[in-house]
């Protein structure tokens, strides 16, 4: 189960980042040349995780239903056609995209 935490919490962390530094860096050029001011740091930071939360929502739900599961997945690797996207498409077909 290692590799779909991997595989959920990788693109969560770079949006994460992304979303914090494109919006620090706009409140920095708004506000030079005086430093930025600790509410635009604080949002900064809620906008990084709003970011987190968009990136890693669906894959959080098929990584927790894999955990949840009664057996582990016994064929298939994690990706083309293994079990993350088997879960996918079980989730789709489920409650749709």
């Amino acid at each position: 189960m290692r590799v779909s935490i991997l595989v959920s919490e990788t693109p969560n962390s770079f949006a994460d980042s992304v979303g914090y530094e494109i919006t620090k860096r706009w409140f920095a050029k708004q506000y030079a040349p005086n430093p930025v001011p600790v509410w635009a740091l604080l949002a900064s930071g809620a906008t990084g995780g709003i970011c987190y939360w968009l990136a890693c929502y669906p894959l959080d739900v098929v990584k927790s239903r894999i955990q949840l599961a009664e057996r582990p997945p016994t064929r298939g690797g994690w990706l083309h056609g293994g079990y993350i996207f088997r879960e996918l498409n079980t989730i789709i077909k489920e409650a749709g995209p």
